[in-house]
């Protein structure tokens, strides 16, 4: 009692008010005492009572004003006056050479803190901050782990001649996002105008994306580390009929619908007979299901009646798991600093059959020292070591889904009564990949090393900077394809393929890259404020690639090339490449009084990769911007913290062309015969002739932007509208006159314009919940952008197609002709009068005779009395209309995030608001047996089909071959089968909790925290409707590690894309 007493003697009823600058009262201010969880907030008055000790420190913390610290004392009153916190807008920014406070910054520019990376435990960077960053359009194609993405900024594509994307840059040296660690990163600028990239000339003219990784902390030495596991599967598992009644009875509906005769064999190695079909139904019919499902025939060959083999279960997992660990030492002193990381992640495979396996390693290691006063020596050394085994079926450019709709019916079967491999399980890839003896092995390994050398000349008013890099990078792709046996009968064995082989490309790169610059910021008067950088940059990149490869093991389940003995072999030369960039730069800021400000900069290019005589160019930009919120007019308004207008114009070459475009190229082939015991080597004439004069593609941009920040900072938006125009683009001009022997030469023959905008709303606040404050924070971003062709010197107005790209004057990139659908048939007589009246010369239905009722009709807009597509152009582009676009619009992100008494949440959306699909032939997982007859058979077409008794049905009657024939109904682009593909997706959701640190210092740990985290857990999207076994961002051809043409290779055949469930933990010692 006695010591109770005391302690209550010391406390003691303080109270006080909070106000601002200006005198006004805040409402809603924290106060607590340091190291409790005791604590208040001020009431509308501003005023605040609690009890506390003359000991005690209070804290007080309010949004948009710099916290402060108040010893109690005494005093049993407090006056408190907070100042607005300036930090938002003198937040340094990472920019091109250098740094900018957010205040002076007239580019568009935009930036985030790696803490919006924390807890998404991705295989690589690119895919935690997809829609995090407006106008940053960043495109994945499947969910490979060592699958890169499409980086693109403010378009979906840059350039319809040389291409392009974002240069991207880690710690100012060109690197790769898809290797580096993204525990790393400190923050992640994107430069998006011609004023802010303008120093990056040529390398720089779409975009440039800024990576900058953590320093040392100083004065003590820290140790953090972080781990998790996740648990993978698959963000869309397809949906098909494995019931084998239901298969085999569609399969020869669409069988006879389309080729209107009964099938000798199922594909090509099941064979068909009308009394296997007897026997196979009286077998599925047997309610005792006493008979085998094989049989031997009169030639003693097995005879299958397979039932319900679920081929794509016996690929493919339901999940897999991935782990992952970082640990990072960082600490230092006055004169030196430095920092250390390593991570490790690995991630199993989606097979159950194969050992896929995917690994990778990455270390840092960053330090500092101050050798003097003046002189300042810094070193970053980045390794990365990746590998991934791959296994593959027989063929490695037939994807798995693929093979499965050509060869995985539910009527066969895996192994025969013996165990042996039935021709099914060899076809479907199935038996190769058991086996573990057909795979691609790929090894990468990079080291890169940045020296920098900082001069401090004059203290704060002239700096030289000069640095060094060194990459090297050495990869290996391993393709091995061994024999699999399989049989057709007891002591029936055949071997398949027909030979083994093994492929190997090896590629050696080596990149050096030097920068010197010197920065003057001049003592100038209170009011002005100058800066002045000048620069040399010079890059060399040297690629070496060579192609070696041989049939035929000696030694089954050793490949290696001295253990092989077919005379079909390979070495030679694969695409390698030399190219140099030299440059000199500069950039002057000027502001006056922080309202006005402008800036030039500019750059002077040579580039290897063009002809002697166009190998330099000058690209120069400039900039103003206006702080509105400083003009006296506004400066009494106490809920207007910062309003700036920005205004940008300037251009830059394309450097990122191929270095040997500007050639005429003798390519070199093998003879396919042996002459003399040898394959020759030869050659042929250049395909086309170039012109002498190209030149650099260009990048001209225009952007008008604006920031404002209200209510004490809680408010802010940034919008921007830009027009970019691309000039002397490198495509093919007009065709040449046949005699000439040339097909049509490249050169500077098209110009592009594109328009687009950029918007992000942010709020941010806090109050008190159980009398503990409660932040939070909410942020949309919508941008969008429209490319239009404003030049193109080729008249010959050809008409794009699924299959085939074509570009016209005045066409927008992405555009879907089509025919129209009035709707399907409604009955026979008037499917063969207009069928065979209008319809035969463009479709047909198998024998180009039998038309019938819920077959398509299609439209004749141009009233010639036939459905044809013209000559495919322009001026004559018969029935054919727009009807779609594919590029994708509207791109959105929508952050939210909070934290309360050691608890975090977040949940990140991200989506396109706009894009149209038209399904190409092969992709069977969206056609079914419209397809391939004997492929995938889909429960949602088999109950919305026509028929006679539903005849209103969207699917049509079903014909076989429709989408892949080259005349089938469904194999061009048509607007009832058209796809909205517009999605959202619930991107990233997080639910963290942080220990009490009275609990984990005990341990000596500074911070502990526990989370969970889902990624692409759910989406949205129209094509849930009737491409239900499409994810909205795989629907793109095949694989292209492996094979992608659109129209051959399915859509939607590639790498699953993945969704995630981790757990992990954080702690700092």
């Amino acid at each position: 009692m006695l010591a109770t007493g005391q302690v209550l003697a010391q406390s003691k009823a303080v109270s006080g008010t909070v106000k601002s600058q200006q005198g006004e009262p805040l409402t809603g201010v924290t106060i607590l005492i340091e190291g409790t969880t005791q604590g208040t907030s001020t009431d509308a008055q501003g005023a605040f009572t609690l009890q506390a000790k003359p000991d005690d420190m209070l804290a007080v913390s309010y949004l948009g004003y710099k916290s402060q610290r108040v010893k109690v004392g005494t005093r049993t009153k407090l006056e408190v006056v907070l100042t607005e916190d300036q930090n938002l807008m003198d937040e340094v920014v990472v920019v091109g050479y250098g740094t900018q406070r957010r205040r002076n910054i007239v580019g568009a520019v935009e930036n985030i803190s790696g803490e919006v990376l924390e807890n998404r435990p991705n295989a690589y960077l690119l895919r935690s901050i997809q829609g995090q960053i407006p106008g940053l359009n960043i495109t994945m194609a499947d969910g490979k782990p060592s699958r890169s993405a499409s980086i693109n900024i403010r378009a979906n594509t840059q350039s319809i001649g040389a291409g392009g994307s974002a240069l991207c840059l880690i710690d100012g040296v060109e690197g790769d996002l898809t290797a580096m660690n993204p525990e790393d990163v400190e923050s992640i600028s994107v430069l998006k105008d011609a004023s802010s990239t303008a120093v990056y000339g040529a390398r720089g003219a779409f975009g440039v994306v800024l990576v900058t990784t953590k320093s040392a902390r100083k004065d003590k030495i820290s140790v953090d580390y972080s781990g998790s596991v996740s648990i993978i599967s698959e963000t869309v598992r397809p949906k098909y009929e494995t019931d084998s009644q239901t298969w085999y009875d569609n399969y020869m509906t669409a069988y006879v619908g389309y080729s209107h005769h009964l099938p000798t064999g199922i594909n090509n190695f099941f064979p068909w007979t009308q009394s296997w079909e007897d026997e196979y139904k009286k077998r599925m019919n047997d309610p005792d299901r006493s008979y085998l499902e094989w049989e031997l025939d009169a030639s003693g060959k097995y005879q299958y009646y397979g039932r319900n083999t679920d081929w794509y279960d016996l690929f493919y997992k339901k999940s897999t798991t991935a782990h992952q660990h970082n640990i990072r030492i960082s600490g230092g002193g006055k004169t030196s600093s430095f920092i250390a990381s390593a991570r490790y992640y690995e991630q199993d495979g989606i097979y159950r059959v194969g050992d896929e396996k995917f690994r990778q390693l990455n270390a840092r290691a960053k330090g500092t020292v101050n050798i003097t006063k003046w002189l300042t020596v810094e070193n970053n050394t980045d390794f990365v070591r990746r590998s991934y085994h791959q296994p593959t079926t027989y063929a490695q450019n037939l994807l798995v889904r693929r093979n499965l709709e050509h060869q995985g019916f539910p009527i066969t079967r895996v192994t025969n009564p013996d165990g042996t491999w039935t021709a099914a399980a060899v076809y479907t890839g199935y038996a190769n990949m058991a086996e573990g003896n057909s795979y691609r092995d790929n090894l990468k390994f990079d080291m890169k090393n940045t020296t920098v050398v900082t001069i401090d000349l004059i203290k704060d008013v002239l700096v030289a900077k000069a640095d060094y890099s060194y990459l090297f990078n050495h990869s290996r792709q391993n393709d091995v394809i061994s024999q699999v046996t399989y049989s057709n009968g007891p002591g029936i064995q055949i071997s398949y393929p027909a030979s083994s082989s093994m492929r190997t490309t090896e590629t050696q790169i080596e990149y050096h890259s030097g920068n010197a610059n010197l920065s003057f910021t001049p003592r100038l008067p209170e009011d002005h404020s100058l800066n002045v950088m000048a620069g040399w940059n010079i890059e060399h990149k040297r690629a070496r690639n060579t192609r070696m490869g041989r049939d035929g093991f000696i030694v089954d389940g050793k490949p290696n090339y001295s253990l092989m003995n077919g005379i079909d072999y390979v070495l030679e030369d694969a695409n390698s490449y030399d190219w140099g960039f030299v440059g000199i730069f500069y950039r002057a800021s000027y502001a006056y009084k922080g309202k006005y400000l402008a800036e030039l900069s500019g750059r002077y290019d040579g580039s290897s990769k063009f002809p002697s005589n166009e190998r330099w160019g000058f690209f120069p930009s400039a900039s103003v911007g206006w702080r509105m919120s400083e003009e006296n007019f506004m400066k009494d308004i106490s809920w207007i913290n910062n309003i700036k207008w920005r205004f940008s114009i300037g251009k830059a070459g394309n450097g990122n062309v191929s270095p040997y475009k500007y050639m005429e190229l003798l390519g070199f082939n093998k003879a396919g015969v042996i002459v003399d015991g040898s394959q020759r080597t030869y050659t042929s004439a250049p395909s086309s002739v170039l012109p002498a004069n190209l030149t650099w593609e260009t990048s001209s941009t225009i952007n008008l932007g604006l920031d404002v920040n209200l209510l004490n900072n809680r408010l802010s938006f940034v919008g921007d509208i830009y027009q970019k125009e691309t000039t002397d683009m490198f495509v093919t001009g007009a065709e040449l006159p046949a005699v000439t022997g040339y097909s049509a030469p490249y050169g500077n023959n098209a110009d592009m314009r594109t328009r687009g905008f950029e918007v992000s709303l942010g709020w941010t606040d806090s109050f008190r919940v159980a009398n503990k404050p409660f932040n939070y924070s909410v942020r949309l971003s919508l941008w969008d952008s429209k490319s239009i062709i404003t030049k193109y010197t080729s008249k010959s107005n050809t008409l794009p197609t699924l299959y085939a790209n074509a570009y016209y004057e005045g066409m927008e990139l992405g555009e879907i002709w089509g025919y129209h659908v009035v709707g399907l048939f409604a009955t026979d007589e008037e499917a063969q009068e207009w069928g065979l009246k209008a319809q035969e010369k463009t479709f047909w239905s198998g024998d180009n005779k039998s038309w019938n009722a819920g077959d398509l009709k299609f439209a004749d807009l141009d009233e010639s009395g036939v459905v044809d597509n013209g000559s495919n152009r322009l001026d004559d582009h018969g029935d054919l209309r727009k009807i779609g676009n594919s590029s994708p619009r509207y791109h959105y992100g929508i952050n939210f995030s909070a934290n309360w008494n050691g608890i975090d949440f977040a949940v990140f959306f991200q989506g396109v608001g706009k894009r149209d699909w038209y399904p190409a032939g092969e992709s069977g997982l969206f056609w079914g047996q419209y397809d391939r007859p004997y492929g995938y058979s889909l429960p949602w077409q088999n109950a919305d089909r026509w028929s006679e008794d539903n005849p209103n049905a969207y699917w049509p009657r079903l014909r076989g071959s429709l989408a892949v024939s080259g005349r089938g109904t469904l194999r061009a682009a048509n607007d009832r089968y058209l796809q909205k593909a517009r999605y959202c997706r619930l991107k990233n959701i997080s639910l963290g909790y942080t220990l009490p640190q009275q609990i984990t210092r005990k341990a000596h740990i500074e911070k502990l925290r526990i989370y969970v985290s889902g990624e692409n857990l759910f989406f949205w999207s129209p094509l849930k409707k009737y491409a239900k076994n499409y994810d909205p961002e795989m629907i793109t051809a095949g694989d292209a590690d492996f094979a992608s043409k659109t129209g051959t290779d399915g859509q939607g055949y590639g790498y699953p894309m993945t969704r995630s469930v981790t757990i992990g933990l954080n702690i700092n010692f």
